[in-house]
């Protein structure tokens, strides 16, 4: 075995030793378990073509990294570098695989998942026991965020799992993942791991028109934007309704906040306000009382709570246009490839969960929350290389 090749597995084996860690006390730091995996690929770049899709997610990157050039967020000029390192991690995940350290990740993936379950079934006995002390209400969000990785992980472990022929260790960490999404109060993580159940079931039985609707429900959270601007009421008035859940009201008014800023000239609509340039609105919009609620609320928070949007604001009709490309052609080229039904059911499941946390939860610049999705796509690459493990009859 080649230097570079034990390299590699080296850095591989270091990730998966941290993701448990991670996942229950350190949800941010995903990040860098994403950097270590594609790290290790980076050993393997030679003769690597990227597919057109990649190419033009790659160029979306640039363009993100080129809108620090006209974006008003004093800290702007910091983001290049990590876009850098997003756009290297992302290469080095296509290209990075082999089949010790993939086994030993999927065990430390099944081990969080058994993690997270605890957490969730004691209301997070494993925070308290370790130091330092926080805020209950703290840790509970974090052990949450944890929770909401483990989402966008899933598909790839249990795959993984599937193939190895542990069909029921599988299926009761599915289990214990949806009772843990369940818990701590975030309802996106329960909607995203139902999504992606759905998804998954729907892919098993028609692999290629699910990933087809899949592809249209991501290109209708675009088109939903201008289209809820104009029938969504004034803000004033939706921050009177008392029906429903205050944070899904607030977001009502993020949304319709937030649009006419996108129009507000030809030129910010053709190539956004730049990176972080949401932020920067949110700071100068000011507060609001949201009926039911205590406290004043900022009416646009530090990220407008829908990737979609933000990407409409932000990296305008240009960064739209590309992220269009790059799904429909990555899409397309999953839709060639779903003779695996389980692979494509996979593949469905992290689709939809990410469409769920993207349609409500994620910020483009959140880079944890970029992080999840990329290391669970590279888990379902990775669980498919794994020969499949025929089932025992009688």
């Amino acid at each position: 075995m080649s230097f570079t090749r034990r390299a590699g597995m080296a850095i591989r084996l270091l990730a998966a030793i941290l993701l448990p860690v991670v996942l229950v006390f350190s949800h941010r730091s995903v990040t860098m378990i994403a950097l270590l995996a594609g790290l290790a690929g980076l050993f393997a770049l030679r003769g690597y073509r990227p597919p057109i899709w990649g190419l033009i997610a790659l160029l979306l990157t640039g363009y993100a990294a080129a809108s620090a050039l006209w974006s008003p967020y004093g800290d702007a000029a910091s983001w290049p570098l990590y876009l850098l390192l997003l756009a290297l991690t992302g290469v080095g995940l296509a290209r990075s695989e082999d089949a010790v350290s993939t086994r030993v990740f999927v065990a430390a993936g099944a081990l969080s998942l058994l993690l997270l379950g605890l957490e969730a079934a004691t209301g997070g006995v494993l925070r308290d026991l370790v130091p330092p002390d926080n805020r209950p209400d703290k840790d509970d969000v974090s052990t949450a965020r944890g929770i909401g990785i483990a989402v966008s992980l899933a598909p790839g472990i249990l795959l993984a799992l599937v193939r190895q022929g542990h069909r029921l260790l599988a299926l009761g960490l599915g289990v214990l993942l949806l009772f843990a999404s369940s818990r701590f109060g975030i309802a996106a993580n329960l909607l995203a791991a139902l999504a992606g159940l759905l998804c998954a079931g729907l892919a098993y039985a028609a692999p290629r028109r699910t990933l087809r609707l899949l592809t249209l429900a991501a290109f209708a959270g675009f088109a939903a934007m201008p289209i809820l601007s104009v029938l969504l009421p004034p803000a004033d008035e939706m921050a009177s309704w008392t029906a429903g859940p205050a944070s899904w009201r607030q977001r009502l008014i993020i949304w319709k906040t937030i649009w006419p800023a996108v129009t507000d000239s030809p030129l910010t609509l053709l190539f956004g306000h730049g990176v972080e340039a949401s932020r920067v609105l949110g700071e100068q919009a000011g507060r609001m009382v949201l009926a039911g609620v205590d406290v004043r609320l900022d009416l646009v928070p530090t990220h407008p709570h829908n990737l979609f949007l933000q990407i409409w604001y932000d990296l305008g009709l240009i960064g739209v246009a590309l992220t269009l490309c790059a799904l429909g052609l990555g899409a397309r080229s999953l839709a060639d490839e779903a003779d695996d039904r389980g692979r494509t059911a996979a593949v469905a499941a992290l689709f939809g969960a990410t469409l769920v946390f993207a349609s409500v939860e994620t910020s483009l610049w959140t880079l944890w929350r970029v992080a999840a999705p990329m290391l669970g796509a590279w888990l379902i690459l990775a669980a498919a290389r794994i020969p499949a493990r025929p089932r025992k009859r009688g």
